[in-house]
């Protein structure tokens, strides 16, 4: 299995169960996962993620488990060098946009760009739309959602980019499949698709074809991800698709 949206590095409001990427490894392979983008959690809150992109590489195993996922953050000044390093010299397989956490609107400019130049570059662009519940943040650090109708109207600006979207929740994926399957650029990952039976109802609403395994590992436990698929019922078809097929063809791996 691949899993599409991972972290490792500290979280700054509680211990995780995995923090270093060795350690995360672990826990994906006992699981069952043999790849995993994975992206340094650090870089949510340093001046530059440059630097958390750097220090996460430097600790990757080449041709291990994990597979860098570089975080961008257009609102700097040096963001198209830190996508251009992320792809020549970190190796990263694709990049990571926070825009709740580097406060900047996914119709600026400067977001529309880097958009547009991850997609000459080939890299995939995963748009985090959320990283926790509201409920579960700290009373001192209020992060707003994303909005997911922000993140298709970025993927329908910059159609040359694959852009993947993190974090959405079950009534967005739901609510939104006939905007996701009209953009023929848009992937949904299931990290945070949490409702009864609701593994088909967004294969229905979206299709198995779009769909990405994703744990949200180490924030979230990494057997919740595997249980939506069991109680999904899937047939062997769209569970290749989902845990497999769909990101070979998205990653190149």
């Amino acid at each position: 299995m691949i899993d599409i949206n991972a972290y490792a590095g500290p979280w700054p409001f509680r211990a995780l169960p995995a923090s270093a990427p060795s350690e995360v490894a672990d826990v994906l392979q006992a699981a069952g996962i043999a790849r995993a983008l994975v992206s340094p959690l650090e870089a949510l809150f340093f001046e530059d993620p440059r630097v958390a992109n750097e220090r996460l590489a430097a600790r990757l195993q080449p041709e291990g488990t994990l597979l860098l996922c570089a975080v961008v953050n257009p609102r700097l000044a040096n963001w198209r060098p830190v996508l251009t390093t992320a792809r020549e010299s970190l190796g990263a397989r694709a990049i990571k946009l926070h825009p709740g956490y580097h406060l900047y609107e996914l119709d600026s400019p400067a977001a529309r760009e880097c958009l547009a130049a991850a997609g000459e570059a080939g890299l995939p662009v995963i748009i985090q739309l959320r990283m926790q519940d509201a409920r579960a943040q700290h009373p001192l650090c209020r992060i707003p959602d994303v909005p997911a109708a922000a993140a298709l109207e970025a993927a329908r600006s910059a159609p040359g980019a694959q852009v993947v979207l993190g974090g959405i929740r079950f009534a967005e994926a739901r609510g939104q499949g006939d905007a996701i399957r009209a953009l023929a650029n848009v992937w949904v990952d299931l990290s945070q698709v949490e409702y009864v039976d609701g593994m088909r109802q967004v294969i229905q609403a979206v299709g198995s074809d779009r769909l990405l395994l994703g744990t949200h590992a180490p924030l979230f436990n990494v057997r919740s991800a595997l249980l939506k698929l069991d109680e999904g019922l899937l047939s062997d078809a769209e569970r290749a698709a989902i845990t497999r097929e769909n990101a070979r063809r998205l990653l190149r791996v």
